[in-house]
């Protein structure tokens, strides 16, 4: 076999009849070499200050927000200690948040003086019986 037929049923795209030889134009790296160089972007100051301060923001946020309900807590525990207590019957209609709502205790809320009815009393849940005694925060 000629070396020309070689050619021919090798790659019939070459053009054999020049004596030139193709040139062809070899792009290291692909097709993000072959684009236009890329810079390397980096975060301006003002972005990262920012962004630390609105991490800064989110812990003193998260700090206030446990030390209050910390202090609710200590109210709440005061209150189960050291509140004046009295009997009431229960009514038809009674519940927890309505006797906590008419025997409130400064610095609670009725849900604080529910959750401290209930827990002088013993309740696990808020079904009162009418006819039965409660003890309530004294007003």
């Amino acid at each position: 076999m000629s070396p020309i037929s070689m050619y021919m049923d090798g790659n019939a795209a070459l053009d054999l009849s020049c004596n030139t030889r193709p040139a062809f134009t070899v792009i290291r790296g692909g097709r993000q070499a072959a684009s236009a160089p890329q810079q390397e972007t980096r975060p301006s100051i003002a972005v990262v200050l920012a962004a630390v301060a609105v991490a800064l923001m989110f812990v003193v946020f998260v700090a206030v927000g446990s030390s209050a309900m910390g202090a609710q807590d200590v109210a709440l525990q005061d209150a189960i200690a050291s509140a004046d207590r009295m009997e009431v019957r229960v009514q038809p209609g009674d519940s927890l948040w309505s006797l906590a709502q008419e025997h409130a205790v400064d610095g609670l809320t009725s849900e604080q003086t529910s959750d401290l009815i209930a827990s002088w009393n013993g309740l696990d849940g808020a079904m009162l019986q009418p006819g039965d005694t409660l003890l309530v925060p004294a007003a």
